[in-house]
């Protein structure tokens, strides 16, 4: 078996919940991401699907030999976009149907992404949808429950069907959402923006759920300094020695110097158990 059919192949089964050591890198701008390829041997990263070249960075990692993820807007967060955060937030409320409807017409349109991510060979689709912030909820988690989940569900449920598992990537303290998104088809979670902290608690929660939990190279110790850099890379490898974690930044990556953390990081994880079973 090749590299790059190896690399999808333990990504995919890592995305299942196997204890297969893995790591990766999510959101960051282009540039970043050849730059942080060229020096370390990762197995994953994300695909920005809005990015106009989004087809040729996939076909870029797979000559790495690296698994993409495809990455697509979750329904609440395009609409809000559109019609203004403020606004969408309130129509929660007092449009509760006209949303509902609005939400409906956007999973339909992203749908037609999923066949994009099986086109271009990606190991799973990611939906980005932040259901909490790093102050609190985006809504009430009732309303979220009600609104949200079910059709993060339809792309989620969509993207199984074609053989691509489904990631959920959210910022804040999701643990209320966590049953739904299992029960919803989700296979996996990616967390970030609460220190790790919060983080590690998040991440037991999600794996008492059956979620697999991408993530741990947390932004806010990307930022503290090399010292703090390679101490939570270290506690990373910890994690998922012990219970499994596809171990990547936290999505929070916007300067040189944090990406220099990262990589200091991913080295303190031990670059040589990349490549095997836990």
């Amino acid at each position: 078996m090749n590299r790059s059919t190896d690399s999808a192949s333990r990504v995919s089964s890592a995305l299942l919940g196997e204890r297969i050591a893995v790591r990766g890198i999510t959101f960051v701008s282009e540039p970043v991401l050849a730059t942080v390829l060229s020096q370390l041997d990762l197995d994953f990263a994300f695909v920005n699907a809005e990015s106009s070249d989004a087809v040729l960075v996939a076909e870029a990692l797979r000559e790495r030999h690296l698994a993409s993820m495809w990455v697509v807007n979750g329904p609440f967060g395009t609409v809000a976009a559109k019609r203004g955060w403020s606004t969408a937030l309130m129509d929660v409320v007092r449009a509760r149907d006209d949303i509902g409807a609005a939400l409906d017409a956007q999973v339909q349109e992203t749908l037609g992404q999923i066949e994009r991510a099986v086109l271009v060979g990606s190991s799973a689709l990611v939906v980005a949808e932040d259901l909490s912030v790093a102050s609190g909820f985006l809504m009430g988690p009732n309303d979220a429950l009600e609104l949200i989940v079910p059709r993060l569900g339809r792309l989620a449920q969509e993207a199984k069907k074609r053989g691509l598992p489904a990631v959920l990537h959210s910022d804040g303290d999701i643990r209320a959402f966590l049953p739904a998104l299992a029960e919803a088809g989700f296979s996996a979670v990616h967390i970030g923006g609460i220190g790790w902290e919060a983080f590690e608690s998040q991440y037991e929660a999600a794996r008492r759920q059956g979620l697999a939990v991408i993530g741990g190279l947390e932004g806010a110790e990307l930022r503290s300094g090399r010292d703090a850099a390679v101490a939570v890379g270290e506690r990373c490898s910890a994690l998922a020695s012990q219970s499994g974690l596809m171990i990547a930044d936290d999505g929070g990556m916007t300067t040189p110097e944090e990406a220099v953390s990262f990589t200091l990081a991913i080295k303190a994880t031990g670059e040589t158990d990349s490549r095997r079973e836990i």
